[in-house]
């Protein structure tokens, strides 16, 4: 500002205060004005006085609670200004700022939003008059937060307890109107004129307006152009009124220039919630040209009669392409498809009303309009067919796009998507039987088959006679059978089929231990088969279990539950002054120690052998199934349990400490270890 100043007069002297007293360097940290600074004001020509707000004002996550400038901001524009009458009050803020306090009392004002690295010339230029300001206000500009609603009340419209909100809605006074802003040039409207009156809903008028620069300096001016719906009944709470256009233009002085501003009808349609869709109002509609959307700055106004309703025309077509299959997986959108397939592009058509035909979501299509028609094309046949009832089939490996165009009402609108034709498997058998539930894109699947026995013989085929397909037979059961097929260009594809006995349940039910189970170390005494139906219950001594348990490992083949649970109970009694409390670990109860497994009902064919896909690429993680809220911790896995299940279990015994051991200090250690350990053969 200084350069600027003293570039124009070069003995001009410009000095600069900070206007408060302290060190703060924030917005809100500015709460004590200078005494001095205040008096050297009355001294000189002009005084500029800089203000706003800043990031601890308010945040992209934290609104303000106040309109006022943070600090004593206010004050010190209102004392130097009582100082000298000649007094600029510049606000560089996040939004509004209440002037209330001030405005009557300074010789201008000017806001701006935050600006660039180079705002101090910005400013020079304006403030001294080498750039004319032409900006408009882009909000209602409110005296007070008063006047706002609650931040959770979101309705626009005036209500009771509130005056609305924008200025298509805000009944309330305030400081400054949307669109209003003043350079220093002024300008006068004549002419105003629309070329047509009568009007159908699918029509446009336009509106033209002379402006005349009336002052000496160049300058620029906004024309606005707002529409109103002076008709309306008040149950349909229009809008006061809506900016419908604006246009700048630049002026020398003396100068006139016509301004035309284009509206089209269907722009003034309002959302029909019965309808779902944009419906234009019958009736009057008043146009104005204005410098704000104030009633006081209107310049010129005319009305316009509309009638009939909009004529629906196509604006945007989507498409979201599957096979017929995809709707029953879940499956919303593919862009790799098997050969062979028909492929369902399910379309969508936005109309210029907004309104939706075609698939909208699942379970929610709605037909498309009488009259419309949709055609595709593909631009490789040979990958991809239209047939001459427009339906699109996959033929060979490649890749092809299609275009699908809908018309109506003499109006087409088009898009495209991709199709990417892999090659896959048409069949998966096991033992010559079709494997259940099979699918091109499922790749994992499950056979149950007797243990030990000799693996089933899996085959497999595709319709790609330039692909390859590869099988590795499972060596055995437990084994899994691997199917790839490679297409010519060398991507590939892999199945695999897994083959598991089937489960059984294995439940602690009888009043001794089964034979598949066998004691490392045994008491007797802290055992019990029968105190809980279906468990082992074991009485530990204070610190026998640590309070830390390991994740439990997912089983890997079936859905079956396995399902391992300690339980904790009442501790054996200690002898009276022993201090149960032993560094790192917890005062256990009683423990239960359970294993259940059960077993989903597969589908059997007619050989007594069950086959069935999962509809899985693999297995997922699951969570620590430790439960703190029920006074016993227990670790349960779900998922698929594999053939060898005793491995699984016995690393799962691993796995949760069931060797149970004291933490106690030394000279108090009374160690105990207990393992269950499930045979080989009995899964």
């Amino acid at each position: 500002m200084k350069s600027a100043v003293q570039a124009i007069d070069p003995d001009a002297t410009v000095d600069f205060y900070r206007g408060f007293t302290g060190t703060g360097t924030t917005a809100a940290s500015l709460t004590t004005v200078d005494p001095a600074a205040v008096a050297a004001a009355s001294g000189y020509d002009a005084v500029i006085v800089y203000t706003g707000t800043d990031a601890g004002t308010a945040t992209e996550d934290r609104d303000r609670t106040t309109m006022a400038l943070p600090g004593a901001q206010a004050d010190l524009i209102n004392q130097v200004a009582a100082q000298n009458p000649n007094t600029v009050a510049v606000m560089e803020a996040i939004g509004q700022v209440d002037v209330g306090s001030f405005e009557p009392n300074v010789h201008a004002m000017m806001w701006s939003s935050y600006n660039g690295q180079r705002k101090g010339e910005a400013l020079a230029d304006v403030l001294l008059g080498a750039y004319n300001p032409s900006a408009r206000l882009p909000f209602d500009w409110y005296q007070s937060a008063s006047q706002l609603p609650s931040i959770t009340d979101y309705a626009i419209r005036p209500s009771d307890t509130s005056p609305g909100r924008t200025y298509m809605y805000f009944n309330g006074a305030v400081s400054y109107p949307f669109g209003y802003g003043l350079s220093y040039s002024r300008f006068a409207y004549s002419n105003f004129d629309i070329d047509r009156h009568s009007l159908t809903a699918d029509d446009s008028f336009r509106a033209s307006v002379d402006v005349t620069n009336t002052s000496s300096v160049p300058g620029s001016d906004v024309v606005e152009l707002y529409v109103t719906t002076p008709d309306a009944p008040a149950s349909a709470q229009r809008p006061r009124k809506r900016l419908e256009g604006f246009r700048q233009v630049q002026l020398d002085p003396g100068q006139t220039k016509t301004v035309t501003l284009d509206v089209k009808v269907p722009d003034l349609a309002f959302w029909d919630e019965s309808a779902d869709r944009y419906v234009v109002d019958d009736g009057r509609y008043g146009v104005q040209v204005a410098s704000s959307s104030a009633d006081a700055d209107v310049h010129a106004q005319d009305v316009v009669n509309v009638s009939g309703a909009v004529t629906q025309t196509p604006s945007v077509v989507t498409a979201k392409p599957a096979i017929e299959s995809d709707a029953l997986r879940d499956v919303a959108q593919r862009a790799e498809f098997p050969e062979g397939v028909r492929i369902v592009p399910n379309l969508t058509v936005a109309m210029n009303d907004e309104s939706l035909y075609g698939y909208v979501t699942k379970g929610s299509s709605r037909p498309l309009p009488p009259g419309m028609t949709v055609s595709y094309a593909s631009n490789r046949h040979t990958i991809v067919n239209v047939d001459s009832a427009g339906h699109i089939h996959t033929l060979n490996p490649g890749v092809a796009t299609v275009t699908a165009t809908a018309t109506y009402h003499g109006v087409s609108r088009s898009t495209r998507f991709t199709v990417r034709v892999v090659s896959q498997l048409d069949s998966l058998r096991v033992n010559g039987h079709d494997v259940a539930g099979f699918h091109p894109d499922t790749y994992r699947y499950d056979a149950i088959a007797p243990a030990g026995s000799n693996a089933p013989h899996v085959s497999a085929t595709t319709p790609d006679k330039d692909a390859t397909v590869s099988i590795d037979q499972a060596p055995g059961v437990p084994g899994t059978a691997t199917v790839k097929v490679t297409q010519a260009d060398g991507v590939s594809f892999t199945y695999r089929v897994d083959f598991a006995p089937a489960a059984r349940s294995d439940d602690f039910s009888s009043s001794t231990l089964g034979s598949q189970w066998s004691w490392i170390r045994n008491d007797p005494s802290s055992e019990s088969l029968t105190s809980t139906p279906g468990s082992l219950v074991i009485t530990p001594q204070t610190g026998d279990l640590s309070a830390q348990h390991p994740r439990a490992e997912r089983p890997r083949r079936l859905d079956d539950h396995v399902e391992a649970g300690l339980q904790l109970g009442p501790a054996r009694q200690q002898p009276a002054g022993r201090d149960h409390r032993l560094p790192g670990r917890r005062r256990l109860r009683q423990a239960r120690l359970g294993v259940q497994q059960r077993r989903r009902a597969l589908r059997r064919d007619d050989r007594g052998l069950p086959v069935g896909g999962t509809g899985r690429a693999g297995p997922e993680d699951d969570p620590d199934g430790v439960d703190h809220g029920r006074g016993h911790d227990r670790l349960v896995a779900h998922g698929e349990a594999r053939a060898d299940l005793h491995h699984v279990l016995l690393d799962r015994w691993r796995q949760l400490h069931a060797d149970l051991h004291d933490g106690g200090r030394a000279g108090e250690r009374q160690s105990r270890r207990v393992r269950l350990q499930p045979r080989r053969d009995d899964v």
